[in-house]
């Protein structure tokens, strides 16, 4: 197997190239030159065992079939990959912290400063939350053999890279969340390509010569996309870091020109791979398969020598001085980021924040569809189909084109919530802010559930007769669970979404995504999922005999009722939420945060109001009330 030789072998070509270049801070007086090589030694093997257990537990949910041999092996090679990562990050966080300290104090000292270290410094704190979810991990990755239990470890997994992401990142200057993102988004598409491909070698010798194909072919749709993250990510990095075109003859220049050297063969190894290897392996399977060692240890090879850089790169000084921003007004010192414009409507359609998380989710989402959409007709796909709205319905295609324009146009909505004016003002606004969850929770799932992407899933997405889970699998299998099917009661789903809007503006929640990233990201993503789940629920005829007609719209006029409450609350309330942020701000462009609070109440009351308005209108016409009479004759009649 030659997936540990040829990953070994580019990583210490890479490290014996670039540790000459190494320019980084000076040397510690008793462990400078061992740290020199020790720090990046650690994080290259953290990096190399944290792919080797993403790649194997994402193979495991998407491509392997539980009763195979081939799954039980992943997962005990999970297993194993996982104590590695575990004893490397318990080991690379001493080492940060002696690279942290100047010197390292004898007897109970050492035992001191390093607790110190770990719960009241940055940097130790994010080594000691790694640490901790590795561990987790590592005794899931044992203990899970279900599918859903092994899907929850690979999520879990993934998130543990994301501390990391908050101090290991070089210096952004004033787009610091946009290259922390761009940074998270690098490293867990190459722990998935690189990972992945780990596992496909230890794989082989479990794996027939017939199943060996199907496999690797889904192992390719997952490489190519991670190929695509990782060169977008890597152009933000890069743009950041390096700043100009005559800053590539520096070091950092050059570390990162072998990379991108790297990463062009690897996506020319992948492109060969999904023309002529995979297809080759399929037509004769005995002649394919050497071919694809030759292309696996190729790639293995670059990979190993894109990790080996990658922790030099880390210690190397970027040429892009790391000046502090200085901001003349408290408002700015607090958000760490310029003040806009003053708000208008000029500073609403003008003012950009980008964000590659979402912006790379609303791409896809628009790649997907509109791909579902072709495919479904190139199969043929057809029903009767009525005009709504007044969209007109191409002959015999069989998908309305309103449900693509619905679809298009939510995505164009959240792409200017998540990367718009609104994300520019929402640290400054508590209006901005509300108005942001107010369009996640009535707009965007509005114009998402009627474009109808589950329809569109189950007739364009192949599904698969061998027992593995693909896109369509997942979604019917997190569909069935207990929650997810009682969460799709319209009382449940109403009850959840009030829930968690009460819990959100009263609470630290509010703070915490005001002031924090990652808060920030989880809530947008939450109240997506909870304002989709309360849309769906209104959509889905009734079913069952406890289910009736008018539940969707009492809980429609529920939601109606609750929105005008909070509309009301926050317009008349004089206490003003968050006063710690907001109200220590000292009013920028001069907008008092009470008046900006009432602003936020009319934002809830008008959104909440109108929509609520709108589907109760829809659900009566298409389920009217009936007199208490008709109700009791039908029931007599379906009794007799």
């Amino acid at each position: 197997m030659p997936s540990v030789p040829a990953v070994l072998s580019g990583s210490i070509a890479g490290a014996v190239v670039t540790l000459p270049l190494h320019g980084g801070s000076a040397p510690l007086v008793d462990f400078g030159q061992f740290l020199l090589w020790a720090l990046p030694v650690g994080k290259f093997l953290f990096n190399i065992s944290a792919a080797a257990v993403i790649g194997a537990l994402v193979l495991a949910s998407t491509a392997l079939t539980r009763d195979r041999p081939e799954y039980a092996r992943t997962l005990n090679f999970a297993g194993a990959a996982a104590v590695v990562w575990t004893v490397v990050s318990a080991a690379t966080m001493v080492l940060a912290y002696l690279d942290a300290a100047d010197g390292v104090a004898s007897g109970d000292l050492f035992g001191a400063e390093f607790g110190l270290f770990v719960t009241s410094v940055g940097l130790g704190q994010t080594w000691l939350v790694t640490t901790v979810l590795v561990a987790v991990v590592t005794m899931l990755c044992f203990a899970a053999r279900n599918p859903v239990p092994v899907g929850a470890t690979t999520l879990l997994a993934v998130s543990a890279l994301v501390p990391l992401t908050l101090n290991g990142h070089p210096n952004y200057g004033e787009g610091h969340e946009a290259g922390m993102a761009a940074f998270g988004l690098h490293i867990i598409a190459a722990a998935v390509w690189l990972g992945g491909l780990i596992t496909l070698v230890v794989l082989r010798p479990a794996l027939s010569s017939e199943r060996l194909p199907v496999i690797v072919r889904r192992y390719s749709a997952l490489a190519l996309f991670s190929f695509i993250v990782l060169a977008a990510s890597g152009y933000l990095r890069a743009q950041a870091t390096i700043g100009s075109l005559a800053n590539l003859a520096s070091t950092f220049g050059i570390l990162v020109l072998i990379k991108v050297f790297a990463l062009v063969v690897l996506g020319f190894i992948g492109f060969m791979q999904r023309r002529w290897i995979i297809s080759r392996m399929e037509g004769d399977s005995a002649r394919g398969t050497k071919p694809f060692w030759m292309f696996v240890g190729a790639e293995l090879l670059f990979m190993g020598l894109a990790s080996g850089i990658a922790p030099v790169l880390g210690q190397v000084d970027s040429p892009v001085p790391d000046v502090p921003v200085t901001y003349s007004t408290l408002a700015e010192r607090m958000t760490d980021q310029p003040l806009p414009a003053v708000p208008g409507l000029q500073g609403f359609v003008a003012e950009f924040r980008f964000d590659p998380i979402w912006f790379l989710l609303c791409v896809s989402a628009v790649v997907f569809y509109v791909v579902g959409v072709r495919r479904m007709h190139k199969k043929g796909f057809g029903w009767p189909v009525r005009k709504g709205f007044g969209w007109p319905v191409r002959k015999g295609f069989g998908w309305p084109v309103s449900r693509t324009v619905y679809w298009l146009m939510g995505v164009v909505v959240l792409l200017y919530v998540t990367n718009g004016s609104l994300n520019v003002y929402r640290n400054f606004l508590l209006s901005a802010e509300v108005l942001t969850q107010m369009i996640l929770t009535a707009v965007v799932p509005v114009l998402f559930v009627a474009g109808r992407p589950v329809v569109l899933a189950s007739r364009a997405v192949e599904t698969r007769d061998d027992g593995s889970r693909g896109p369509w699998e997942w979604s019917r299998t997190v569909s069935r669970l207990p929650l997810a099917a009682a969460s799709l009661n319209p009382y449940a789903a109403a009850g959840l979404l009030t829930a968690s809007l009460l819990v959100f503006y009263y609470s630290p929640l509010l703070r915490w995504t005001t002031s924090d990233p990652v808060g920030h990201q989880l809530m947008t993503a939450y109240f997506l999922a909870v304002g989709s789940l309360f849309v769906t629920s209104l959509r889905r005829p009734a079913r069952g005999p406890t289910s009736r007609a008018p539940d969707p719209l009492y809980a429609a006029l529920g939601m109606t009722v609750f929105y005008a409450g909070l509309g009301l609350a926050l317009l008349s309330s004089p206490n003003l939420l968050l006063p710690e942020w907001y109200g220590a701000m000292e009013g920028p462009w001069g907008i008092g945060p009470l008046a900006d609070q009432q602003l936020a109440g009319v934002y809830v009351m008008t959104i909440g109001v109108v929509e609520g308005t709108l589907f109760s209108l829809a659900l009566l016409r298409r389920h009217p009330l009936k007199p208490v009479g008709a109700l009791e004759h039908e029931k007599i009649t379906q009794n007799r």
